[in-house]
């Protein structure tokens, strides 16, 4: 029998295009589903049955257990410029350490925005003014086409690059390199999954016909009422503003509901303190009770170093960056503030699931809403009002 990409079951494909990049007929294309989810379609006519899209697969060939083990080490970091960390999503130490790596005429690799801000894209940029498509937090699954061998191109060449992405990204950019560049730097996120981009897209429509313009600008981590009170933000062309905290917004409910996930984020291989990127990045929940001098409500990173490679970089911003070492339990904080990183979600009902997506085709989105996520959104709402109530008890 045949391997192909597409055998791979659902709940193991990550889209993440290294078969669309490895394949010699170029007879793959990356197909949305039902859930508008990209998966590898092979053209059989073309295809010459050599499975090299299937034994370059990272989800196939994924071995944890051959990572090199490293004594990770926990950073609070707040970026020196005060304007870029307040439009980034947390401390700003994306751009931070993007900026050695410019400053060498390096690349930066990252996810950006469409034009029409309803998909985002793996982008490959050269200076700080481009930079900022790379900021702030995406919160869906991004579009790689060929931007692997665009990568590895300008990696033969000798270029200095950082990649950021999700953990499966990462891994996936060095199984297809298949060896090791000294120049290339990765960044992989705190991730807990990656949304339906099918949604996404059907929930900004709804706020277009809403306020009668097209989108100007997308924010998933607005922090205009500070850090800890952050949410959406989406502005128009027409001058408007969409604003709302993430407990009632209802492509955040459906996000938080699992409705969205991707199904192959159940079941992520991906997850856990072994890391195969050189720095995780996300943001620092809990820092109060850690540093509490560094806690002003702006936004502070949570950068866990990976390798010796990642520790260099990190100490090259230092001119760029406060950076503030803590001596803490890695595994115990994790599970206690980003329990993401070890854990994953909670499974979806599957029956639910379908009916949602079945709804999603036909009904309104308000309409969905209202069927699906607003006893979802009160319960949040609920859980965040007795937050608050112990957090001003000084319960929590």
């Amino acid at each position: 029998m045949i391997k192909r990409v597409d055998s791979i079951p659902q709940k193991d494909c990550t889209a993440c295009s290294v078969c669309l990049a490895v394949c010699p007929q170029n007879c793959i294309e990356m197909k949305a589903d039902k859930e508008g989810f990209l998966y590898p379609f092979v053209d059989i006519h073309k295809c010459i049955e050599c499975e090299e899209c299937y034994t370059n697969c990272p989800s196939v060939n994924f071995n944890k257990e051959a990572l090199e083990p490293y004594k990770n080490e926990v950073y609070a970091c707040q970026i020196i410029d005060e304007n870029i960390r307040r439009i980034s999503s947390s401390g700003g130490a994306f751009s931070a350490l993007s900026y050695p790596v410019l400053n060498l005429k390096g690349y930066v690799c990252g996810v950006s925005y469409t034009s029409d801000f309803k998909a985002v894209r793996h982008t490959i940029v050269n200076n700080e003014k481009e930079l900022d498509d790379l900021r702030r937090s995406k919160l869906l699954q991004s579009d790689k086409n060929d931007i692997f061998l665009s990568i590895e191109k300008l990696l033969k060449e000798g270029q200095r690059l950082l990649f950021s992405g999700t953990p499966c990204e990462v891994f996936a950019l060095k199984s297809f390199l298949a060896k090791e560049y000294k120049y290339l730097y990765t960044c992989d996120l705190i991730c807990g999954c990656v949304a339906s981009p099918k949604i996404y897209r059907k929930y900004l429509e709804h706020l277009e016909n809403k306020y009668n313009s097209r989108i100007k600008s997308v924010n998933f981590k607005d922090k205009s009422k500070g850090w800890q009170e952050r949410g959406i933000r989406i502005d128009f062309e027409n001058g408007k503003s969409y604003v709302s905290d993430n407990a009632n917004d209802p492509y955040m409910v459906s996000f938080h509901s699992r409705y969205g996930i991707r199904p192959s984020c159940f079941n992520c291989k991906f997850r856990g303190m072994d890391r195969l990127s050189d720095i995780t990045l996300g943001d620092f929940w809990g820092l109060k009770y850690y540093h509490k001098s560094l806690d002003d409500n702006q936004g502070t990173s949570y950068v866990m170093v990976n390798s010796q490679k990642g520790k260099d970089l990190l100490m090259e911003t230092k001119r760029n960056m406060h950076i503030q070492k803590m001596e803490i339990d890695i595994t115990e904080y994790s599970n206690t503030y980003n329990l993401r990183v070890l854990s994953s979600p909670s499974p979806a009902d599957e029956l639910n699931r379908s009916e949602f997506y079945n709804d999603l085709d036909v009904m309104e989105f308000d309409e969905l809403f209202d069927k699906h996520l607003k006893s979802i959104c009160l319960e949040r709402k609920r859980k965040k009002e007795e937050y608050l109530r112990k957090l001003e008890a000084g319960i929590c």
